[in-house]
């Protein structure tokens, strides 16, 4: 089978995840494939876009995504994903190798 190996820290809002391995077990020299920022995270990008940025704050600062999907966000060809609730809020960045 492939295994996708993560870490979650709640406290900070991160889940890093790691590149698929046919490895059943957790090895810490596997390479990161990407990280997942949530609330409570309260960084900002660059940009000064964060969690609870609206959609017009992440389009402003942005522009138009590559690609768009209601379930799975903007994704932009720099490698960073702005996923939405409903109210069109930021609710998870998604940051992975271009």
């Amino acid at each position: 089978g492939v295994y996708t190996h993560y870490i979650v820290y709640t406290s900070k809002g991160a889940t890093v995840y790691c590149e698929p391995t046919t490895n059943a077990t957790f090895d810490t020299q596997m390479k990161i494939g990407r990280i997942r920022l949530s609330a409570p995270f309260n960084g900002k990008t660059l940009k000064n876009i964060g969690i609870t940025s609206s959609k017009t704050e992440v389009k402003a600062a942005y522009g138009d995504p590559a690609t768009s999907h209601p379930t799975f966000g903007d994704q932009y060809a720099i490698g960073i994903t702005f996923i939405y609730d409903n109210a069109e809020k930021v609710k998870n960045i998604d940051v992975e190798a271009p």
